[in-house]
């Protein structure tokens, strides 16, 4: 399974590392509804775009976009350079897989 997360804040946490705090969009935002009026519909995107008059109004730490996953983590400066130096708003990729203890 692949995760795509969107960088919300990176920081140099000294001592060769890199805190990442990545974000994915609530499950209710990546749905369409079906079968919905003309003012439903018209109510949805005028929500969606006052939410994102909203987030561009505010500091990036501040999460005001619905999200149900949030990753936080570490890594070195040599991981991160890996990655390409991510930025905020880049969105990162992450492959998820189950491996079975022996």
């Amino acid at each position: 399974m692949m995760l795509e997360l969107k960088v919300k804040h990176v920081m140099n946490a000294g001592n060769g590392l890199v805190c990442l705090l990545m974000i994915r969009k609530a499950l209710k935002t990546r749905i369409e509804p079906i079968n919905q009026t003309d003012e439903q519909r018209l109510a949805r995107q005028m929500g969606s775009q006052i939410q994102q008059v909203v987030a561009i109004m505010t500091p990036q730490f501040h999460m005001n976009e619905p999200w149900d996953a949030r990753i936080d983590m570490q890594i070195t400066e040599d991981e991160y350079r890996q990655m390409g130096n991510p930025t905020i708003n880049d969105t990162i990729r992450i492959e998820l897989e189950t491996k079975k203890e022996a």
